[in-house]
């Protein structure tokens, strides 16, 4: 095995989604820590955030990862601000949701005949949002007093809810060793669960992760009147900006998969796939900034994978997660009279489904562009679009990566299921689509979650530095607090960067914002 190393750096960040991104730029404006190099397996950059632009508009793009920027995260939309980035606000309109064969209403959750579920009596009549706080209420009766329904005071912040509920105990055992479906079914009925996971937007929240994190995730998520935003021209547009903003004291490459790591005196040798053939490059630092999968796929010294940190990874479960776009010649769902907009993101109408489907997303009509469609699913759903996709479709998009044309049987068996979920409506078939697996390699899942049985805040700590001793860090969603969205990612590489680094608070956040719960 050769060692002759092709190059030398001094810090290697090896992933270029929002998290590796956000490393390099704040590496970059401390000007203290160098030569920094990034690497990236795929030929583009950006990980989980990809954003495929729309010819016929001049701000949407097509989201294949990440989407929507919430107005509680107020490190995101600092840094996009910072840099330069727009956000534009956008609003949401409830469609009729397609249950069990049944179009429902929001003003139908109130008549329990019309709810197609055989819900007990304490649970029928409700709203899913109400439902959802009454299974967290039972779990933890003195819920209320806490953030996020009270905002003011010692109880008032997300840090004093998250110590209050690794206080809670439910028959001797606290929340972090139980399974969140486990726990809630002895609360609800099955058919309330199956209720909540089919109208919820993501089914996995209810299915069995850790109960500690899935309740304080819910909560996080847990305000109907919350602002949300998009990122003009696309959410990728954060981590390009990031790396345009770090060079030139940054080196970005990408197509170099880091297959292989070997501790040596004074860092570390690396060893990268190449379209050219094998290249092997020698740093003194290391972060990884990648999903569990990721990680799992590279050969590490053992004096890295020790079983302590074999252990931390495997206490993070990748979420089985897909997204569609299905491109329309007609805007189907609009009105006759409804005019043509430049942006695809406001108003956006949503319908929820127990179909494979899942989620309906009906977006804006763009000027002289396509109606476009889209489609999200998570949970057992995403392995049923995942095993239609093959022989790609001829259609839209020409001239965009061929990996995303989704296939004839995927739009099909698409087009199949929204006519059941429009009886009366003619619908066309639709002319392309795009499609994506985010479950496959090498990402492993669309966020991630920690799994039952382990303390999810001693697993963050211990896992930004496996061993004490090395100069290897990892950081990303995958192992942060709030899982599943670009806050969680940068709020762990920033707590690593101070913590490990010495790196000062970025300007954009205020001094007691609190970036992860300790």
């Amino acid at each position: 095995m050769s060692t002759s190393p092709n190059s030398k750096t001094g810090i290697a960040i090896i992933g270029s989604g929002v998290a590796g991104c956000y490393c390099a730029y704040r590496f970059a404006q401390t000007r203290r820590h160098g030569p920094i190099s990034l690497f990236e397996a795929r030929q583009r950059f950006g990980g989980r955030l990809w954003s495929v632009p729309l010819p016929s508009s001049d701000d949407a793009a097509l989201e294949m990862g990440g989407a929507f920027v919430s107005g509680a995260h107020e490190h995101t939309s600092g840094l996009i601000q910072e840099l330069g980035l727009r956000l534009t606000p956008t609003s949401w309109k409830s469609a009729p949701h397609y249950l069990r064969g049944h179009l429902l209403t929001d003003d139908q959750y109130s008549d329990p005949a019309a709810v197609p579920y055989r819900l007990a009596p304490d649970e029928a009549g409700q709203h899913p949002h109400a439902l959802t706080l009454q299974v967290l209420e039972r779990i933890v009766p003195d819920l209320r007093d806490f953030w996020p329904f009270t905002k003011s005071g010692p109880s008032g912040t997300p840090s004093a809810m998250a110590r209050h509920l690794r206080t809670v105990r439910i028959e001797g055992r606290p929340l972090w060793d139980w399974g969140f479906w486990n726990l809630v079914s002895r609360m609800q009925s099955n058919e309330a669960i199956e209720f909540l996971a089919a109208t919820h937007g993501a089914a996995s929240a209810f299915r069995n992760s850790n109960a500690y994190d899935a309740m304080f995730t819910l909560l996080c998520e847990f305000n109907p009147g919350q602002s949300h935003f998009v990122v003009a021209g696309g959410y990728q547009q954060l981590p390009l900006a990031l790396m345009q903003a770090s060079a030139p004291a940054v080196t970005f490459a990408s197509s170099k998969r880091l297959f292989r790591v070997r501790v040596i005196a004074g860092g570390f040798c690396l060893w990268f796939e190449t379209p050219s053939g094998e290249e092997i490059v020698e740093a003194e630092t290391v972060i990884l900034a990648l999903p569990k999968r990721a990680i799992e796929r590279i050969d590490l010294d053992d004096a890295v994978l020790d079983a302590g940190f074999k252990n931390d990874l495997a206490a993070v479960q990748g979420v089985p997660a897909c997204k569609a776009y299905l491109i329309f010649d007609k805007t189907w769902w609009s009105e006759p009279d409804q005019p043509a907009a430049r942006t695809l993101v406001s108003p956006v109408t949503v319908s929820s489904t127990d179909l494979p489907l899942r989620q309906c997303y009906y977006l804006a009509r763009t000027a002289d562009g396509p109606g476009v469609l889209k489609m999200f699913a998570d949970d057992a759903a995403a392995s049923y679009w995942a095993g239609l996709s093959g022989a790609p479709a001829c259609g839209w998009p020409q001239d965009g990566d061929a990996s995303l044309r989704a296939s004839d049987a995927l739009i099909d068996a698409a087009h199949r299921q929204l006519q059941l979920m429009h009886p009366g409506v003619i619908i066309e078939r639709p002319s392309g689509g795009l499609f994506h697996d985010w479950s496959a390699d090498p990402d492993g899942g669309g966020w991630h979650a920690f799994a039952p049985h382990v303390r999810s805040w001693e697993i963050r700590n211990q896992i930004r530095q496996p061993n004490p001793a090395l100069a290897f860090h990892v950081c990303g969603e995958a192992f942060a607090e709030q899982q599943g969205w670009v806050e969680g990612a940068i709020n762990n590489a920033e707590v690593m960067l101070e913590e490990k680094f010495g790196l000062p608070r970025p300007g954009w956040v205020r001094n007691d914002y609190e970036f992860e719960t300790t």
